[in-house]
């Protein structure tokens, strides 16, 4: 990597509180407002802080079926992203790659709306964690400049440098 390029991956890491080193994961949803209790939501997220994601995988799942049973779209593929994120963490690639599609099919189901839009990226940016992770930067590449543009479309600078980080590991 040429000084340049790592120069300008420690200003962005330092200008959006990311570490260069390593692409960050988070379970909780940014500024998304849902039926379900912050707790269950919440301890998803320690869970998956501490390593443990058998545990993890399996409040997801609770999760995943209050939202189905509620209706709500949203919730339902927020968490289906995060259940990729952990399998991710176990090594499980094909349940990863199952989670991500069904948080796909369900956001294919909401009407078009700057939400949408935020939701969609966010999940490129977890399908190019997970590209990465299995050897394929090329495909994560690709799918990073997908998410930067939809975080262009919405104005989200946050979003669209993070993207901009991701797409410069994955050209390593």
């Amino acid at each position: 990597m040429n000084k340049l390029t790592a120069l300008t991956i420690g200003i962005l890491s330092i200008a959006c509180g990311v570490d260069s080193g390593k692409v960050q994961a988070s379970l909780t949803p940014s500024s998304i407002t849902n039926n379900q209790p912050p707790t269950l939501e919440q301890e998803a997220q320690q869970l998956y802080d501490r390593g443990q994601y058998t545990a993890a995988v399996e409040l997801l799942k609770q999760i995943i079926n209050n939202y189905v049973t509620q209706g709500d779209r949203i919730g339902e593929a927020i968490a289906q992203r995060n259940l990729a994120l952990v399998y991710q963490g176990t090594g499980e690639w094909y349940q990863a790659e199952e989670a991500i599609a069904k948080s796909f099919n369900l956001l294919q189901q909401l009407a078009d709306s700057p939400e949408r839009t935020r939701l969609w990226a966010q999940t490129l940016d977890v399908k190019g964690q997970l590209q990465l992770s299995t050897a394929q930067p090329e495909q994560a590449l690709v799918t990073w400049q997908q998410a930067s543009d939809r975080y262009q479309q919405i104005n989200d600078p946050t979003g669209y440098t993070r993207s901009q980080i991701n797409q410069v590991q994955a050209g390593r």
